[in-house]
């Protein structure tokens, strides 16, 4: 599993960069993650980690990655869940929408 900095919010991301070289999306052994990836819906995506962050930065390099390990496994769980629910209920006639279908934006107009 690679841990890599979004590439819009690295440089605010100074004590990652400092302390845990390994993330920085500029490395160029981190391109194969990166290329013709949105990392910034990465971003958002692990925006629930907000508040897990500072006691992970006293942790030892090893209990770090199990930590965020851990913890992505468990949101992962959680997330597949709720697509399977979603999966569910779109089956049953709940829902008109396809929840695996992305959805299609109206054309934008001009009105004046």
């Amino acid at each position: 599993m690679a841990i890599l900095l979004d590439q819009l919010h690295r440089d605010s991301h100074v004590w990652c960069l400092t302390h845990l070289p390994e993330v920085d999306c500029r490395r160029p052994e981190a391109s194969r993650y990166t290329v013709g990836v949105d990392t910034q819906a990465c971003e958002q995506f692990n925006d629930f980690v907000n508040d897990l962050t500072p006691p992970a930065r006293e942790m030892t390099a090893g209990r770090y990655w199990v930590y965020w390990s851990a913890i992505f496994r468990v949101k992962n769980n959680w997330q597949l869940r709720q697509r399977g629910d979603l999966r569910q209920r779109y089956a049953r006639g709940y829902m008109k929408q396809n929840p695996d279908v992305p959805r299609q934006r109206a054309p934008k107009t001009d009105s004046l």
